[in-house]
């Protein structure tokens, strides 16, 4: 007993927020699908179906994890684009 009765407003943005924790995991998901289901995105990883060991999405999502808790996805981004432009390409803004 005791506990705090939620208005309609405190209950949306509780609910948003864990519809939107469930969403960002879900998209994530669906990164680590399309990993293992597009052949593009396995050679841009450089991942043999026949030779390689897939990672699981654990893997893969605590890696992701350390790249964003170290801040290294921003650099890794500059690297691209500086090897893109070298090559006379670049990444172009979507609308």
């Amino acid at each position: 007993m005791g506990s705090k009765q939620l208005g309609f407003g405190d209950y949306a943005q509780t609910t948003a927020k864990k519809r939107t924790r469930r969403e960002h995991f879900l998209a994530e998901m669906e990164q680590v699908d399309a990993l293992i289901e597009v052949p593009t995105m396995r050679r841009f990883a450089g991942i043999d179906m026949i030779s390689d060991r897939i990672p699981d999405e654990t893997t893969i999502l605590a890696f992701r994890h350390l790249l964003e808790k170290n801040d290294l996805g921003k650099q890794i981004f500059e690297v691209v684009k500086a090897h893109l432009k070298a090559n006379g390409m670049a990444i172009v803004p979507s609308l």
